[in-house]
C-alpha cells in the first residue's frame, strides 16, 4: 500500500495520517480500545455505532501522524493487532490519504 501511495503522488518523507480500524462486538470493548489508544500515543476517533440486520456493533479508528515508512506503520499495526487479539475483537487495518 505504501508504493501504491507513493506512486500517486504521496511524499514518503511527510507525515500521513494513518488510521488504524478495529472493529468492536461492544461499547465496553470499545471504550477499552479507545483508553488503550490514548495510552498508547494514538489519536482516537470518537466510538462508532452502527446496525446491520438488528445487531449493533462498534468501530474505533486509531491515528498516528508518521512518515510513509513500513517498519513504523508495521509496529503501530502489529501493537493494534496484538491488542485486539487481547479482547477477541477485529483490527480492520489501516488507511491514509495522500500528502503532496
Amino acid at each position: 500500500m505504501i508504493d501504491q501511495l507513493i506512486e500517486a503522488g504521496s511524499d514518503s518523507k511527510k507525515k500521513h495520517r494513518i488510521e488504524h480500524h478495529v472493529a468492536l462486538a461492544n461499547k465496553k470493548q470499545a471504550a477499552e480500545a479507545k483508553e488503550w489508544g490514548v495510552e498508547n500515543g494514538f489519536e482516537t476517533s470518537d466510538i462508532q455505532e452502527s446496525v446491520f440486520e438488528k445487531k449493533k456493533s462498534y468501530s474505533i479508528v486509531l491515528v498516528r501522524e508518521v512518515p510513509l515508512n513500513v517498519d513504523l506503520i508495521n509496529l503501530d499495526r502489529r501493537r493494534i493487532e496484538n491488542f485486539s487479539l487481547s479482547l477477541n475483537v477485529d483490527y480492520d487495518g489501516w488507511g491514509c490519504m495522500l500528502v503532496p
